[in-house]
């Protein structure tokens, strides 16, 4: 009888934990225009992505999968974020100042087919437990943007960066499209593991891009950095450098050896086109952007990070 009564409250106990478990989408099916603007601490949240139904009583907790919903949606976060995982519609927009953002699993950006899906941090802690990706729906008849942007931020991923995005024949590009990562002043991102980049990025190149963007703040400078193996090769990079004082600065560390920045798809510094170990100016001064080993990654031998150098 008590091996019975042992059975059945551990049974209890699993349903009990999977009740609490729960999807929670931000926003109305068919809203009002002006009830597409929202914060988090406020909005209504509901259990279906497709169809009206009664608000959720409760908000999002830490073991809840929240989604902010397709089609324009803007969700401001004005209280501390702690979540099972996150994802962003189709053309709807995260903003997040000075608070923590935290997810137990992934985080993930789908690319839209107009307009640009976003999510911006300014002074912002982010903590995510898993990936950071990024998908696109492959009954889409054509394609946009998908865009994380960090400002004087601090974003701890635990996995990759996975970008998938399936083979569609039935439409072409007009002209490239696909995801960004934009990383503005005092911002450190890092990357637990490596990189999982669908190779259509580097197959079809004038239909598709993944860039990485990093912006001058203050004369501060962003880094990127990868624990294990990646690849960004086909990868496309944007630099806006223009008054950062003298010295070496490293913008991407790659910790593993066999990690490669690769051959770029495309360079442009401060809006004109570019090439690796070019020179230019900053202030007067010389400066170069090289591949080359950086000071500060584990692995110091390897000519596989991405460094700025500036002369005194």
């Amino acid at each position: 009888m008590k091996f019975l009564r042992t059975i059945v409250f551990i049974f209890l106990a699993s349903l009990a934990a999977t009740a609490f478990s729960m999807n929670h989408f931000a926003g109305k099916v068919n809203p009002k225009k002006e009830d597409k603007t929202m914060k988090w601490s406020t909005t209504k949240w509901y259990d279906n992505g497709d169809f009206e139904t009664k608000p959720l009583p409760t908000k999002p907790g830490s073991n809840d999968n929240t989604t902010l919903r397709w089609g324009s949606y803007t969700l401001t976060v004005d209280c501390d974020v702690n979540v099972a995982s996150f994802s962003i519609g189709d053309d709807s927009k995260l903003l997040c100042q000075k608070h923590n953002f935290k997810t137990k699993r992934n985080f993930n950006l789908a690319i839209s087919p107009y307009g640009e899906s976003f999510a911006e941090f300014t002074s912002s802690n982010v903590d995510i437990g898993g990936s950071l990706s990024y998908s696109f729906y492959e009954k889409h008849t054509k394609a946009s943007y998908a865009n994380f942007k960090a400002v004087d931020s601090k974003v701890n991923i635990k996995n990759d960066l996975v970008v998938i995005i399936p083979y569609n024949g039935r439409f072409k590009n007009p002209a490239k499209r696909g995801g960004k990562i934009e990383l503005v002043g005092k911002t450190t991102m890092a990357f637990g593991n490596g990189t999982v980049i669908d190779s259509i990025i580097k197959d079809m190149p004038k239909e598709w891009m993944f860039r990485f963007i990093f912006r001058e703040k203050d004369g501060n400078l962003p880094t990127l950095s990868f624990e294990k193996d990646a690849n960004l090769d086909g990868c496309e990079f944007e630099f806006d450098i223009k008054n950062a004082k003298p010295g070496t600065y490293t913008l991407i560390r790659m910790d593993n050896k066999k990690s490669s920045i690769g051959k770029p798809n495309k360079i442009v510094l401060n809006g004109k086109d570019y090439a690796f170990g070019d020179e230019f100016k900053v202030g007067g001064k010389s400066a170069k952007i090289t591949i080359a080993p950086s000071p500060n990654s584990k692995d110091i031998k390897t000519k596989n990070d991405l460094i700025l150098q500036i002369s005194k």
